[in-house]
């Protein structure tokens, strides 16, 4: 696999400074390409890209709730289920976390501990 290491060249005021990388991430030429095409296409240099491999709370949700009906689930667990999905949703909105990767183990004692009923679960 062909690695693709980007260098600081110019100061931040620097007009020819045009991309950056976090140092810790390692950027594959493809992802490179990636980047590129998108930015060429949308006539913006800077255009955020999201992470493919980063899963959206609301499909995570939609996912999980897909399985439960799936597999036949009481509509009392159902309605227990969604009641659950939509603080969860509700939760990540108000914190401004979007996907579940970022969704840690100190967010979810949060969540717990800001449960109204307590005997939810």
């Amino acid at each position: 696999m062909l690695r693709l290491e980007f260098r600081r060249r110019h100061t931040e005021t620097c007009r020819f400074r045009r991309l950056e990388a976090p140092s810790d991430r390692e950027i594959t030429l493809d992802a490179a390409k990636s980047v590129t095409r998108v930015r060429l296409e949308r006539g913006d240099w800077q255009a955020e890209i999201e992470d493919p491999t980063l899963v959206k709370i609301e499909l995570a949700i939609e996912d999980f709730m897909g399985d439960v009906r799936d597999k036949g689930a009481e509509d009392s667990t159902l309605d227990k289920y969604t009641t659950l999905m939509d603080q969860l949703q509700a939760f990540s909105d108000d914190k401004g976390i979007t996907y579940i990767q970022h969704f840690g183990q100190d967010e979810m004692k949060q969540f717990r501990r800001d449960w109204e009923d307590e005997n939810a679960v």
